[in-house]
């Protein structure tokens, strides 16, 4: 996967994970698409965001708490559809390869106006 990011700093994980719950990302995509985001996004911490991680659909699953590949397939393809997840599929002996996607440095501005914003939006107040 060529196109991976290279311009991620550490605690982007972190970042991202609030920008899920705060911009109503998590909500839209469901439990399970969210869950497998916040194990793409927390293995990429993992790695220093040096590459894309991989993962067998077992191994995905197991680290996501999902019960099935069946599930798991839903929630990954909820998760591309909302452009949150980018994804290069499997193949024979070869685990499939994801990076998260959908929010950019714009977004993590550490400014106090987003912080208020970001604050009075997770407690359920809407301007």
């Amino acid at each position: 996967m060529s196109d991976y990011p290279t311009d991620r700093q550490p605690m982007f994980a972190i970042r991202y994970i609030r920008w899920l719950s705060d911009s109503g990302a998590a909500a839209e995509v469901g439990p399970d698409a969210f869950a497998l985001l916040v194990a793409v996004a927390t293995k990429e911490d993992e790695l220093h965001y040096s590459r894309a991680p991989n993962f067998f659909n077992d191994q995905l699953a197991s680290r996501c708490g999902i019960i099935s590949i069946h599930v798991l397939a839903r929630a990954r393809q909820r998760a591309i559809d909302a452009k949150l997840l980018r994804y290069e599929a499997a193949a024979k002996r070869r685990p499939g390869r994801y990076f998260v996607d959908g929010f950019y440095a714009q977004s993590a501005e550490n400014t106090p106006e987003s912080s208020a914003q970001s604050a009075g939006n997770a407690g359920g107040i809407t301007d």
